[in-house]
């Protein structure tokens, strides 16, 4: 956008002063304007992170975290507290376990996370702490030829403010939770974390 000193129907703009003169507009200021608007931060770093169960998150930090049940797609909060509590570094991820064997206890594979109502939430994964290790977690199924299925699903709903992540469970074939920046599947535990 260019600055102007009079009107040319180009993209421009111009600040109105007081007594309803006009002169040219600051790109400065226009930009720490709206740069107010698209300044996303961690939900990590907006509130202490609080597990709840028994009903939907409704407050920012508060989530609910669960276990897979064995061969099912059905989960449990029962004995799905984290072991690693959500920080700076994320939401600990866990591996789904193969489909005829249920998550070990503490180490959850879906979260449900209240950010709040009417956001556009960025998610990132990371197979580190720090929010290092860059990772794609797009769901994907039968990888390079093979019976590799792996990813983690993402929804948010704006009317209830909740975000669900999880693994989704695939009944046959290896599980994984991504891929690295170079196309090698990751086996091991990942991090996510949300800004909004």
């Amino acid at each position: 956008m260019t600055v102007a000193s009079a009107y040319t129907g180009a993209s421009e703009f111009y600040e109105l002063v007081q007594g309803g003169a006009t002169r040219q507009g600051s790109h400065a200021l226009l930009k720490t304007y709206f740069d107010g608007f698209y300044t996303k931060t961690y939900i990590t770093a907006q509130a202490t992170p609080t597990r709840v169960t028994g009903s939907a998150p409704d407050a920012i930090g508060e989530y609910r975290s669960y276990l897979r049940n064995a061969a099912a797609r059905t989960y449990t909060e029962t004995n799905g507290s984290p072991t690693t509590a959500p920080s700076s570094n994320g939401y600990k991820l866990h591996t789904s376990a193969n489909f005829s064997t249920g998550d070990s206890n503490n180490e959850p594979s879906r979260y449900e996370i209240y950010i709040g109502l009417g956001k556009d939430p960025t998610f990132e994964f990371y197979s580190g702490t720090g929010r290092t290790g860059y990772i794609s977690a797009y769901p994907f199924q039968r990888y390079g030829g093979f019976d590799v299925n792996g990813g983690f699903d993402v929804s948010y709903d704006p009317t209830t403010g909740i975000v669900q992540v999880f693994n989704p469970p695939y009944s046959g074939g290896n599980n994984f939770t991504g891929l690295t920046s170079a196309g090698d599947t990751v086996t091991a535990d990942i991090y996510f974390d949300i800004k909004c």
